[in-house]
């Protein structure tokens, strides 16, 4: 599995990015720049909770998929600060809200969506 994968802010949505090895998937629903904050609507593994608790994955929505700089995709910093929303518990779909208003070069050229499926594979057993 790819460790990062991102996507620009400029991509047409829906974005499915999927595990190559297992079923795993973050959908980006939509991207909205608005008045100092940038949202990204989700869901995550087409809401299949798969027997796990809905803490895991809000925690996931919360560590796992943030917005970075692109000439700093491949540096760990900080993630930007963002609230997570639940929009529907049961499909697994949330809401990131990005506050870039402090950001004084944010553009949607330089910044990218990075997601991290690691986690989630992390706690699921391989099948061979």
């Amino acid at each position: 599995m790819k460790k990062n994968q991102f996507d620009t802010l400029e991509q047409q949505t829906p974005i499915k990015i999927q595990s190559d090895r297992q079923n795993l998937s973050v959908t980006v629903e939509k991207m909205k720049l608005k008045k100092g904050n940038f949202t990204v609507d989700f869901q995550v593994n087409h809401g299949d909770m798969r027997n796990w608790n809905f803490s895991f994955f809000k925690d996931f929505a919360r560590n796992d998929i943030t917005l970075v700089k692109e000439s700093e995709k491949a540096i760990y910093k900080e993630p930007m600060k963002h609230s997570i929303k639940e929009i529907d518990e049961k499909e697994l779909r949330f809401r990131s809200t990005f506050d870039i208003g402090t950001v004084s070069d944010f553009s949607k050229d330089n910044y990218v969506i990075r997601v991290n499926l690691d986690s989630l594979s992390a706690n699921i057993p391989l099948e061979f």
